[in-house]
């Protein structure tokens, strides 16, 4: 059974929580650096966070230096993606990678993942050229192209550039109507496949979880209890050693099965935001469940800070 503390509406939790484990810089698609997240944090009294930019980790002696910093602990991490698969039907997931345990293997999966994410830039930059073109829609390509990384920009980027020129309402619609599997803009992005994946990044960090997986997983895999078990028990089997349990676009009862499943067989449970300043401005640091009390912070907290 769900536990009854976990259930309480902890407003002040929800607004000020001590820990998050899943925080974006702008050394992928956030907008904020590295420095201005910890101390954005620090003002929070935070006690524990991990910045998980795509392909990407913050550099050793940048690390080092809020390593000298004992009042607020950063854990240096990852997050990448994969595919899975469900009755044949092939989905993104992502991947979260905890404290790094060897740089020089980090360094070269991170370029190997960030030739990856170049590629699928680039063709979603020539989709996008080209829908505009048949749609009248005027934007200084040239002036975009100039002035972006292609191997740490995102989706979000050009789910923005939707937003600005008023095509969509917000970005997150922009990214959901365009940007998803079924989007008109979408592209596949080459990736290892999970056990490889998971293989590569148990060799470089010290834990990988699976982040939001009721963002990532088919709607026809979460409408069948049964059957999502099973396949969180395969997932687990594969050599994953968590679950983001809690995440803000989760609804609450989707949190209260994730939390029983790792209760019941003893599964370490990580929480985050997914922030990712100003292009995700609805997400803030540490707003991250109502669900997520003390009690559950203060046990995440006592795993992280020992890995």
């Amino acid at each position: 059974m769900f536990i009854g503390n976990l259930i309480k509406k902890n407003i002040k939790n929800y607004f000020n929580s001590s820990v998050d484990l899943h925080l974006h810089s702008n050394l992928s698609d956030g907008t904020y650096s590295v420095k201005e997240i910890y101390f954005n944090a620090k003002k929070l009294k935070m006690k524990i966070i991990s910045i998980n930019d795509h392909d990407n980790i913050i550099p050793e002696n940048e690390y080092n230096e809020f390593l000298k910093d004992s009042s607020l602990k950063l854990i240096n991490g990852i997050e990448t993606s994969s595919f899975l698969y469900y009755k044949e039907k092939k989905f993104s997931v992502h991947v979260l990678g905890y404290k790094v345990k060897d740089y020089n293997k980090v360094l070269k999966l991170v370029e190997e993942l960030k030739k990856f994410r170049r590629e699928r830039n680039l063709k979603i930059l020539n989709k996008m050229k080209d829908f505009f073109y048949k749609n009248n829609i005027l934007f200084d390509f040239e002036s975009f192209e100039r002035n972006s990384d292609f191997n740490k920009i995102s989706r979000l980027h050009y789910a923005k550039i939707l937003f600005d020129l008023k095509i969509e309402k917000s970005v997150k619609k922009a990214f959901k109507k365009y940007l998803t599997r079924d989007g008109v803009l979408y592209c596949e992005k080459k990736n290892f496949d999970f056990l490889e994946l998971i293989n590569y990044l148990k060799d470089c960090f010290a834990k990988v979880f699976l982040a939001h997986p009721f963002i990532s997983f088919p709607k026809e895999l979460i409408s069948n209890k049964k059957q999502l078990m099973k396949y969180f028990d395969n997932i687990i089997l594969n050599g994953i050693d968590g679950i983001e349990v809690f995440y803000p676009e989760f609804k609450s009862n989707e949190e209260k099965i994730l939390y029983n499943y790792c209760l019941k067989n003893n599964i370490p449970i990580s929480c985050g935001s997914d922030f990712h300043g100003l292009n995700k401005p609805y997400i803030k640091i540490g707003e991250i469940s109502k669900n997520l009390t003390t009690e559950i912070e203060e046990r995440i907290i006592n795993y992280f800070i020992n890995i």
